[in-house]
């Protein structure tokens, strides 16, 4: 059996963002990357279940799309204890393009359980999960707090806001990791790193996977209206422009 688990690599919470000098857009110079902390739960939890297993989990794969500085970061991933890794040279502009290079890569190889974390800390989207069940036309179950292997099968806890419910999964699906799947991230021993520099990263080219993808134009748009704020010394000329202006007073 197999796990594949879709990891992102987004800006270190603690990392300090500045806006570029024409502020236009983000300066990424010193900004460290990691994984996306939903992700890293969701990779933990499948090495532990392949340990569990007792070997009838054989591989934890991990897949990204992205550049090749990322692999300084999947690195990580493959010395947590993933087997290997999956790296789709992208870089992709929104969440549908995301999901749709890793079905066109992820249909070429079948796998028993695709996880995904819940979300990005970058941009929140909750997107790529459920896209990607559409596009690969696979069952997906959401809000997995607890995740466990059970005699060829998976056994899901699927935890809501008024109810919960246990899921057997006994074919491929796609799992959506949410709090509680483990209880903290794994922490790479040295072992672990030592032997994380001989694991295999394989690269998928964008050309390979025949993508009709590809970013038109990209448009920001003026804001409609300007804002100015008012400190306390200055309720008189707030008062005048109310009544001069905007007619209020």
């Amino acid at each position: 059996m197999k796990i594949l688990v879709c990891i992102n690599i987004v800006p270190d919470s603690t990392t300090r963002i500045k806006v570029s000098s024409d502020h236009q857009s983000v300066d990424l110079n010193g900004v460290q990357w990691v994984i996306n902390p939903w992700d890293e739960l969701a990779l933990t939890r499948s090495i532990e279940l392949k340990d569990e297993s007792k070997g009838a989990i054989t591989e934890v794969i991990v897949i990204h799309v992205g550049p090749k500085e990322n692999e300084t970061v999947l690195r990580k991933a493959l010395a947590m204890g993933a087997d290997s890794a999956i790296r789709i040279d992208s870089q992709p502009t929104d969440s549908l393009q995301t999901a749709k290079l890793l079905a066109l890569e992820i249909a070429k190889t079948p796998f028993d359980l695709i996880i995904c974390g819940n979300e990005s800390s970058d941009y929140n989207g909750s997107a790529v999960g459920p896209m990607l069940a559409e596009l690969l036309d696979l069952p997906l179950l959401t809000g997995v707090a607890g995740l466990y292997y059970a005699k060829e099968a998976f056994l899901a806890l699927c935890v809501f806001d008024n109810f919960q419910q246990s899921v057997k999964i006994n074919k491929p699906c796609i799992a959506i990791a949410h709090k509680g799947i483990a209880l903290a991230p794994r922490i790479a021993t040295m072992r672990g790193i030592m032997t994380a520099r001989t694991k295999k990263i394989h690269l998928i080219s964008n050309e390979s996977l025949n993508s009709e993808i590809k970013t038109k134009w990209v448009e920001k748009t003026k804001p409609r209206q300007s804002c100015r704020l008012f400190t306390t010394d200055e309720i008189d000329e707030l008062v005048t422009i109310l009544h001069t202006e905007a007619n209020i007073l």
